[in-house]
This record gives structure tokens, C-alpha cells and sequence, in this order.
């Protein structure tokens, strides 16, 4: 027979390689209290451990890490064949925690994958935003089942239908640091044409995929001044290279003007090798959005325009035309306010037809220029630009 004392958490070294047959007798302390700590393994042990508490009065519980499907008892693990022999009252409880098996997403793709598995819980942990096509039916299957999603600040988007909502209703979902969106349309950017899909939009909350590079094409720009919802374009890295754009109206850009209630997000796109034709009556120039809709003086006060949000977006070189002292050029945003801002985005290469360069995020504008937003990225830029 063997004994062992457990008087702190440094005496667990002494039975955590347990093996044999034998008789074991483990003396708890109270002094052993640690608040958390690892399943002890009894995997090559089959004899039989006796344990006995040498104090009287209940501790508060220990959180025992073990993993999920583990044959348990109090503070060992794959009990097997071996006999826990533990006192009628239970001086030292324990809480079990079991950590999650999670499984990563990068595309909804995964989450067809794990269809495969028939586990009652399902854990994702998604790697970045994730844009659903399909059903929900179709992605997670028929059979119920309780599904969990983790992550640090994404968002997931799920198509806003009927069959949608019930499966919702129908099935235990649990987001932790995830942001569950609907929307009511995804549009994926495959050719020049598929840009023609977005001239028609009008409210609601819509998702503009860019799916591969596009090069060398002439784009009439995308008037948004009837559209009222809120659009994600999400540039996903891929570039719009060697791109002529010319518009109708006053402004030009890859959008040419947006209506100032509606709110727009960029992110991750590159824009290079921009080019305009314009008329002599345009003023508005920038590669992104030429101008936000304005709105009279007399109803500016009490009016809440839309935000216009850009994360990652660069422009690499850009040829404007003619500077004028009418003219609004920015890298960016031909005409803007204050409602705007950008995170990791940047702008080189741009320059006039007199060979001017062009150091502005967002056309001069004063209200604008009141952000500290543009101030910042302003002057970084320009101490860059003197380096």
C-alpha cells in the first residue's frame, strides 16, 4: 500500500503518473485548495485509491479541466478500471470544465464541411467576416442541434428569409465576440457586368462580394443616390487595376453619389491604375465615390447623414484631370462631410493633368476638414511623403 499527502498543488506531481494495481491512500489537506488545475490521469492506474479529507469543514470548489467524453471522478481523469473510493461528504468539490472543440471557419464552405460530424453542439470559430449565400437549411443541415459561434469582433451575414427565420426560431443559436447580421440581398462581383446588379438597388442592408482581380475595363459609375439602406463592399484583397471610369453626373467615381442618408463600408479593396473621362461641367472626382448627396442648409441641423466607413483600402495611382479651383479631387471621396472615416488605408501616386500631386483622402471640403479623422491620416500621409 502507498501513501501520498496532497498539502499544496506542487505534491499532484507525485500522482500524476499513478500505475499499477495496487492500493493507494491520498491524505487531502486543506491547505490543498488550488482554484483550478488539470484532470489527474488514471489511464495506466487499476487498483483502487482511497481518499481521505483531513479537515472538516467544506472548501469552496475546484475547477478541473478535463476533456469532453473523459470517464471522470472528482479530480481524475480515465478512471477505466481503477476503483475511487471518496468519503460520504464531499469536503472538496469540483467543477468541471471542458474545454470546446471549436471549429475554424474561413468561408462558409466550412460550415458545409461540418456537416459530416452528428454532434448535438457544433462550436465554430471564425477567422474573419463570413458572408452566407445559402439557406441555412443547407448549411447546417435538417437534424436539431445547438449551434455556437466565437469569435474577436466578426461579423457572420445570413440571408434574410423565411426559411431563415424559422430555422432561427427552430435551433439554440449562441454568438460570443461574433455579430449575427441579415441582409436582404448578397451580390457577388465576378465580371464587369455583375457591377450593372448594383445600379438598381434601392433600401435594406446589402452585401457587394468581390470575388477575383478585375483589369482593364471602362465602368460607367454606379449612381447610388436613390438607395437609402446600408451596403458592405467587401474588396476581399483583390484589385480593380487599369480602370477608366466615367459618369453622367457632376461627380465620377467608381459610385458617382450616394444618397446622405445611406451608409456605406468598404473594406480591403485596392484600386490602381485610375484613370477619369470627364466633362467640363464635372467637378466631384474620386476613386472611390465622387459625392454624397447634399442636403439645404435649412434642414442641415437637424439632419443625421449615414456614415462612410473605409478599413484597408488603398489607391495606388491615380490620374485626375485638371485641377480647377472648382474641383474636388480626393483619393477616396471627391466630395465629403465630417460623417466619414478610415482605418489602414492609404493613397499614392496621384496626380493632375499638370502633373500636380493629389495628397487629399476626401476632397477639400471645410466641414470635413474639421475631422480629426482626415487630419490624421492627412498628416501621415505627408510625413511619409517628405521622407
Amino acid at each position: 500500500m502507498r501513501q501520498f499527502d496532497l498539502k499544496g498543488e506542487m505534491d499532484l506531481e507525485k500522482i500524476r503518473n499513478l500505475s499499477g494495481n495496487d492500493k493507494v491512500v491520498l491524505n487531502v489537506y486543506s491547505s490543498f485548495h488550488p482554484k483550478k488545475m488539470k484532470a489527474v490521469n488514471l489511464q495506466n492506474f487499476s487498483g483502487t485509491l482511497r481518499v481521505r479529507f483531513c479537515y472538516s469543514k467544506p472548501i469552496s470548489p475546484i475547477i478541473v479541466y478535463v476533456e469532453q467524453g473523459r470517464e471522470t471522478k472528482w479530480i481524475f481523469k480515465n478512471v477505466g478500471s481503477a476503483t475511487i473510493k471518496l468519503p460520504k461528504t464531499m469536503l472538496s468539490p469540483v467543477t468541471y470544465h471542458i474545454p470546446r472543440d471549436f471549429i475554424p471557419v474561413f468561408d462558409e464552405k466550412d460550415f458545409l464541411e461540418s456537416k459530416r460530424n452528428k454532434s448535438i453542439t457544433f462550436s465554430y470559430r471564425l477567422n474573419q467576416d463570413i458572408i452566407c449565400t445559402r439557406s441555412l437549411k443547407d448549411l447546417f443541415g435538417t437534424f436539431y442541434k445547438s449551434l455556437e459561434f466565437y469569435g474577436n469582433g466578426q461579423t457572420i451575414y445570413f440571408p434574410k428569409t423565411k426559411e431563415c427565420e424559422k430555422f432561427i426560431k427552430n435551433h439554440s443559436l449562441k454568438f460570443c465576440g461574433v455579430y449575427p447580421v441579415l441582409v436582404d440581398q448578397v451580390v457577388l462581383i465576378h465580371t464587369k457586368e455583375d457591377f450593372q446588379k448594383l445600379r438598381h438597388l434601392e433600401n435594406g442592408v446589402v452585401v457587394v462580394c468581390l470575388e477575383n482581380n478585375l483589369c482593364d475595363m471602362e465602368l460607367e459609375s454606379i449612381s447610388l443616390k436613390n438607395f437609402t439602406g446600408t451596403m458592405i463592399f467587401y474588396g476581399k484583397n483583390h484589385h480593380l487595376h487599369h480602370v477608366t471610369l466615367w459618369s453622367r453626373e457632376d461627380s465620377i467615381g467608381l459610385f458617382s453619389s450616394v444618397h446622405p442618408t445611406s451608409t456605406l463600408i468598404f473594406r480591403d479593396l485596392v484600386m490602381s491604375d485610375v484613370m477619369f473621362h470627364h466633362f467640363d461641367t464635372q467637378k466631384y472626382f474620386g476613386t472611390v465615390l465622387g459625392a454624397r448627396e447634399r442636403v439645404s442648409e435649412a434642414v442641415h441641423s437637424h439632419f443625421m447623414p449615414g456614415g462612410i466607413h473605409f478599413s484597408n483600402c488603398h489607391v495606388l495611382s491615380v490620374q485626375y484631370p485638371k485641377s480647377q479651383e472648382t474641383s474636388k479631387l480626393g483619393y477616396f471621396v471627391g466630395y465629403g462631410d465630417d460623417a466619414m472615416d478610415f482605418d489602414k488605408c492609404y493613397g499614392v501616386n496621384g496626380t493632375d493633368l499638370n502633373q500636380n500631386n493629389i495628397y487629399h483622402y476626401v476632397g477639400e471640403e471645410d466641414r470635413f476638414l474639421t475631422s480629426s479623422c482626415y487630419n490624421i491620416y492627412e498628416k501621415s500621409y505627408l510625413r511619409k511623403k517628405r521622407k
